[in-house]
Order: C-alpha cells, then sequence, then structure tokens
C-alpha cells in the first residue's frame, strides 16, 4: 500500500526513512485507495488529495481551463457522495446509528464543498487567465524589469550594421603672404611650411578646417581659419594685428634709447635692435660727430606709431613690417667750451623693420624722413630716457 508524508503529502518510496521532498521523518498514513489522479478528493471518501501544498502546486502549473476542471469535478463527486449519504438515510430510518453518521458525512460534505468554493473563488481572483500568470517569480521579475526600462537609442543602441562612411578626400592648393608659415588642419600640426605645399595639391578631408601660424618674437600670429568644402585654392592671409603693432612700438623704443647711448658715448657698438646695414650707417655719423668736435646730449621724450600704417609683407622668404613714426626729442649738439643749445626737435620717420630668425626679434632695417605727419590711428608713447 502506498504512504504519504503527513507534512507535505508527497507519495513515500518504499522503505524510505526520510520524505524526499521537505525531509520529514517519515510517519506516514495509507494515501487514499479510491483517489484519482489530478483529482482534488478521493472518490471513495471525499477527503482532500494529499496536501493543500501539493493542490497548489498542481493548480500553478495548470492553464485557467484545467483548473475549472478539476474544481467542477471536486464538486461533482461531491453531490454524488451527498446524494448517495441522503439515499441511504432514507432508505434506512429506523437506524439511528447509520443516521447519525449519514448526517455527519453530510455536514462534512457540505463544510468542504463550502472550503473549496472559497478558496477557488480568491485563488483564480489572484491568478489572472494570461500567460504571464503562469511565468514563475523570477520570470515575472525579469518581465516587470525589461518593461520598466525605456528603450535606447544613440549611443547606449546597437551598433549599426553599415558603420557611417569617412568624409571624403579633396585635392586644394594653399598659399599664404607668408609662406614660412606652418599649416595647421584642425588645429593639429602637420610641421609643414606653406611653401612646402603650395606647388602642388595637397588632400584633406572635406569639412576640414585650416590654419597658418608663425611664430614672432615669442608670439603666436594666426591666419584666416578656411573649412574646405569642395575642390580649388585656399588662401590663408596673415593680417597685422594688435601683437605685431606693440612689437613695432617695443623695437623702436629700444633702437632710440641705444641710439641715444651711443651718441653720447660715440660708440656705435652701443646700438642695438638694428641690422648691420644701418648699423654701419649710423657708425658712420658717430664718426663724422667725432672729427667736427661736436658732442651730444638728449632725451627721447614720446614716440607715435600711427598704427593704421602698420604693414606685413614677405620678400624673399623673409618679413618685413613698415611703420610711419613720429618721434620728440629734446636734445643738443655742442663743442667743446661753447655754450649748449637745448631744444625740441621732432622727426617723422618711416621704418623698416626685419625679423632676424636669429634672434627672434625684429630689427631696424632702414628709415626715411617723411615730409607730412598725418596719422590715422596715432598710438603715443610717454618713454623720458635720457642717453648716458
Amino acid at each position: 500500500m502506498n504512504e504519504i508524508c503527513l507534512s507535505c503529502g508527497v507519495h513515500l518510496q518504499k522503505d524510505a526513512l526520510y520524505c524526499g521532498e521537505c525531509g520529514t521523518k517519515r510517519e506516514s498514513k495509507p494515501s487514499c485507495p479510491e483517489f484519482v489522479a489530478d483529482s482534488l478528493l478521493c472518490s471513495e471518501c471525499v477527503a482532500p488529495s494529499l496536501a493543500i501544498g501539493s493542490v497548489e502546486n498542481a493548480t500553478i502549473d495548470s492553464t485557467a481551463k484545467s483548473k475549472e476542471d478539476s474544481i467542477g469535478e471536486a464538486i461533482k463527486v461531491l453531490e454524488a457522495k451527498t446524494a448517495d449519504i441522503g439515499k441511504a438515510t432514507e432508505q434506512q430510518p429506523s437506524s439511528s446509528s447509520k443516521a447519525s453518521s449519514g448526517s455527519s458525512n453530510l455536514v462534512m460534505g457540505i463544510v468542504i464543498i463550502a472550503v473549496i468554493c472559497v478558496g477557488a473563488f480568491f485563488f483564480m481572483r489572484n491568478q489572472p487567465v494570461d500567460q504571464a500568470a503562469q511565468q514563475t517569480p523570477h520570470q515575472s521579475s525579469g518581465a516587470h524589469q525589461q518593461s520598466s526600462t525605456p528603450p535606447t537609442t544613440g549611443v547606449g543602441s546597437q551598433p549599426s550594421a553599415n558603420p557611417p562612411s569617412p568624409p571624403p578626400t579633396l585635392a586644394i592648393r594653399i598659399s599664404s603672404n607668408i609662406s614660412t608659415a606652418e599649416l595647421l588642419v584642425n588645429g593639429e600640426r602637420t610641421n609643414r611650411k606653406i611653401y612646402e605645399i603650395d606647388s602642388s595639391e595637397y588632400s584633406v578631408e572635406q569639412g576640414a578646417t585650416l590654419v597658418a601660424f608663425v611664430n614672432l618674437a615669442g608670439t603666436p600670429v594666426y591666419s584666416n581659419g578656411v573649412t574646405v568644402t569642395n575642390t580649388g585654392n585656399v588662401s590663408l592671409i596673415f593680417s597685422v594685428n594688435e601683437d605685431l603693432r606693440n612689437q613695432v612700438v617695443d623695437t623702436l623704443i629700444d633702437f632710440n634709447c641705444s641710439y641715444l647711448n651711443a651718441l653720447y658715448n660715440r660708440n656705435a657698438a652701443l646700438l642695438s635692435a638694428l641690422t648691420e646695414t644701418r648699423r654701419s650707417v649710423t657708425d658712420a655719423y658717430i664718426k663724422g660727430l667725432v672729427n667736427s668736435g661736436q658732442y651730444h646730449r638728449g632725451t627721447l621724450q614720446k614716440i607715435s606709431v600711427d598704427f593704421d600704417s602698420v604693414t606685413l609683407a614677405e620678400i624673399d622668404r623673409r618679413l618685413f613690417m613698415t611703420a610711419d613714426v613720429q618721434e620728440t626729442f629734446y636734445s643738443t649738439f655742442y663743442t667743446a667750451g661753447a655754450n649748449q643749445v637745448w631744444e625740441t626737435r621732432v622727426y617723422s620717420i618711416r621704418y623698416s623693420l626685419i625679423y632676424d630668425d636669429m634672434t627672434n626679434s625684429w630689427l631696424v632695417d632702414s628709415d626715411s624722413r617723411i615730409q607730412q605727419w598725418n596719422p590715422r590711428d596715432p598710438r603715443e608713447v610717454i618713454v623720458n630716457y635720457t642717453g648716458s
């Protein structure tokens, strides 16, 4: 005879000392001989099959249709047993013990029907008949998490099967008013001078931005920027900016102060910020003063540069700047033993400066007097330097 576990209702294996499902020590009772598989009640004694846990497990694993069929089957069995009990009671009215037994069975059957119906009602209400109700708790949790996560697009989405193709390469010709400048592509240095690439086509990606730059007296100077959209010529032009104008002012102040020192000491070696050509001219002038017995004393009061007149040019890969300048001195030329006559002297001069790659500085290359001083954008600097 088969036996069942009193704790979980699982059929025990023969000679097993413990339940294989819940581990309870074997304290079992025979299972109902009239129990029909998948039914909720025994057809002989109307007792519930196994245990409540086994009924719940069987119900969860079945579909909503099988739940209704099992409950209906149980109700039919109970109704049949109730009817049999009633008939037995009517046929043996004289036997009090049998009537009492039939009444007890009737009451027990009604109670069991009520319990099953109430349990089925709440169970059916909490278990919606759809595919999601049959999922395991783990599957349901996963499905909920997936549905609550918004769809992702852009960077988080799956990579496209066809990645975007790179922009096309365009062949262009590049020129500049400073051929010694270096080319930048999208802000990156190419280590290529313009004169190295201006005689042939240069290939860049469409949409690239080109800029040229040159380092002058420790200051980087940039051309205009051009974004390449098609083939053709690209011109990178340098304009005179505030940095270059200020470099003109600094160079001329340095030159004139050293000039006053050279005149005061009658020594051309004290000259600075000028080319060897310009130095030789000044040296000859100082020698003339010495030969005539003249001396010079003076102060550079101020210098004014017409910023609008400053130009930038390249000749034979050397950079030049020109500027119109007005200088104001308070000075005297005298001979030994004569009275010194001090007066204000104003000179209007057009200077030509050349950039020296060896010293990374501008040098005065030449100067010439201009007849009229008509500045459009004068910038005056007070100096008040006296030669010594």
